[in-house]
């Protein structure tokens, strides 16, 4: 059971292993194209290999202490 909140604020539950794989396929296949097409925006690329960059520094910095 999977618990996650949405945009109106309200906890919605979801028995993951009850999704038949026929439909995850379908809903990770539509997920996959929408990132894809998300990553092709140039300024949504450079945010987010400014944020690997950081993520990078931090593990960096935590593995030297």
């Amino acid at each position: 059971m999977k618990t996650a909140q949405n945009t109106a604020q309200v906890a919605v539950s979801v028995d993951l292993d009850a999704i038949p794989a026929h439909e995850s396929d379908a809903i990770c296949r539509t997920l996959i194209g929408s990132v894809s097409r998300l990553f092709d925006d140039p300024a949504v690329l450079a945010d987010y290999k400014r944020w690997k960059q950081e993520r990078q520094r931090e593990k960096e910095q935590n593995h030297d202490t």
